[in-house]
């Protein structure tokens, strides 16, 4: 494992299994609250679905995939996190919860109709963002539809806090790593940070696979 991989994975393993600590902001619930609103609305129709989300956290959006979904799978590095989110969501009956790093895990090709990323390309290298959007293209169906969200930048920038790695990549640069194998149907930015904090670069893509 690469020495800035090693650092994300320390930091978040550091972490309380609770909703301030998937935000770097104040008022997180209302933030959250908004932020959930706006990104449902980007959705496409989940119903009957077989989801798989990478990167789930404590579960901010598994009620609303597993309502929806005939079958969830959620994974996460974190051991608390999973925990959290199996405790929160112990009434849910379509659910497989999975503690591993995302570049380990293996699944069967052609599994799930809906991959949801949410900021996770930004703790991997270009090379491991590479790698899992081939591999996601192998576990979704013919039409399988993938949703991206992460924080850019004008241009590429890391973190300058010694304990919290991330890579802040350009729109353009996602834009390359999603043209051979993904159709994009939508893309922009959400409009609650836009509005709370006057900030543009927290960006979505909604794609379908190729």
């Amino acid at each position: 494992m690469n020495a800035s991989k090693n650092q994300a994975r320390k930091y978040w393993i550091e972490q309380e299994a609770e909703l301030p600590s998937m935000f770097r902001k104040i008022d997180v619930q209302k933030l959250h609250a908004s932020e959930q609103r706006e990104m449902i609305g980007y959705f496409p129709d989940l119903k009957g679905k077989r989801i798989l989300d990478l990167g789930s956290g404590i579960g901010r959006y598994t009620r609303y995939f597993s309502q929806h979904a005939q079958h969830l799978t959620s994974v996460d590095l974190v051991p608390q996190f999973v925990q959290k989110n199996r405790e929160d969501h112990a009434d849910c009956q379509n659910i497989d919860w999975i503690c591993s790093d995302v570049m380990q895990i293996q699944l069967h090709e052609k599994s799930y109709d809906f991959i949801f990323f949410n900021w996770l390309f930004m703790y991997l290298e270009d090379a491991e963002v590479k790698q899992l959007l081939e591999r996601s293209h192998l576990w979704l169906t013919r039409d399988g539809e993938l949703f991206i969200r992460e924080t850019c930048e004008l241009k590429r920038s890391k973190s300058r806090d010694p304990t919290y790695f991330v890579h802040y990549r350009t729109m353009a640069e996602y834009a390359s790593f999603l043209h051979k194998n993904w159709d994009v149907r939508k893309e922009g930015e959400l409009k609650t940070y836009i509005y709370c904090y006057n900030d543009p670069f927290q960006c979505y893509w909604h794609c379908r696979k190729k």
